[in-house]
């Protein structure tokens, strides 16, 4: 990742198939932080959901929380 890129893929967390946002923040001195953000979808098992993690998803509607993928799938 490069200046303010962002990263939103599938995870796994806690029993549950997650969305997974990354992205870097300036620190000082041209250091940057990578800050993660889990958002919890739908409970799982993760060898259910093991093909689907680290897929890329974007951002359908921020307000209900809903992403795709390039599938066209949806996950909230």
């Amino acid at each position: 990742m490069r200046g303010n890129d962002m990263r939103i893929v599938l995870d796994y967390r806690g029993n549950f198939l997650c969305v997974l946002t990354e992205s870097e923040t300036p620190h000082g001195s041209g250091r940057v932080t990578l800050v993660r953000e889990w958002c919890a979808g739908r409970r799982a098992d993760e060898a259910g959901v093991r093909t689907l993690i680290g897929r890329p998803v974007t951002e359908a509607d921020s307000a209900e929380g809903i992403y795709v993928d390039e599938d066209g799938n949806g996950f909230s």
